[in-house]
């Protein structure tokens, strides 16, 4: 058994070569953090109408027509 991050050059946030070293089974066995995605934003973080909560929480007089027409816009 080895440590994955102990290895010279390797790049835990490249998918293909996290897969090929989760595939090493038998004189060697990689263990640690194989593969780290990006943190990538949520939808409800990218939808400012949701950032108050779930929109059925939300009376809808609440929201402006223009915030309206947006929420529809990134539904459609």
């Amino acid at each position: 058994m080895y440590k994955v991050e102990e290895q010279k050059g390797y790049d835990a946030s490249d998918p293909v070569a996290a897969f090929k070293v989760a595939l090493e089974w038998g004189d060697r066995i990689a263990t640690g953090v194989l593969y780290r995605s990006q943190v990538r934003p949520t939808f409800e973080e990218q939808t400012s109408a949701l950032a108050a909560g779930s929109l059925v929480d939300q009376p809808v007089a609440k929201f402006s027509k223009e915030q309206l027409e947006t929420l529809r816009a990134d539904f459609c």
